[in-house]
């Protein structure tokens, strides 16, 4: 029977050790998607200051031409509706440094999603944002056209 019992604990320790190694393991690859979202998360802040600086400027210039006006209005729109959707990373601190005054940055609470998915949720941001900036480089570039023909 004393056999038995070194032998049992040598199991059961394997068994503990493997348990908190795997959960280590995780932890490290969490910790390392959670970055990258971060990462995302703060390239996509920077393109939304440039769409922010670009769509400024050409609201300066709408009044001339209905057209651009009216684009421009249907963007602001789509970039409101992209605001509400933007998801902080949780337990990026960095991200509050970017806060510029938007109600859009903050972390969804009843938002529950593993570290891999918010690295999706946020590269389909950057996407939809980025899209959103070519968008506007176009109206720009319409915009450049009718400052030329008059």
């Amino acid at each position: 029977m004393e056999r038995q019992n070194p032998m049992r604990l040598k199991v059961m320790s394997v068994i503990v050790f493997a348990f908190f190694a795997s959960c280590h393991g995780e932890n490290k690859e969490d910790a390392h998607h959670l970055r990258q979202a971060a990462e995302i998360h703060k390239a996509m802040m920077e393109i939304e200051a440039q769409f922010e600086n670009q769509l400024d400027s050409l609201k300066s210039f709408s009044h001339h031409a209905v057209e651009i006006r009216d684009s421009l209005q249907v963007i602001e729109k789509d970039f409101e509706l992209w605001e509400k959707n933007v998801v902080e990373v949780p337990g990026d601190d960095s991200a509050e440094a970017h806060d510029h005054g938007h109600e859009h940055h903050h972390e969804k609470e009843n938002l529950q999603v593993t570290p891999e998915q918010m690295v999706e949720i946020q590269k389909e941001l950057k996407s939809n944002l980025e899209k959103l900036l070519l968008r506007l480089q176009s109206i720009r570039q319409l915009q450049a056209r009718s400052s030329e023909d008059e």
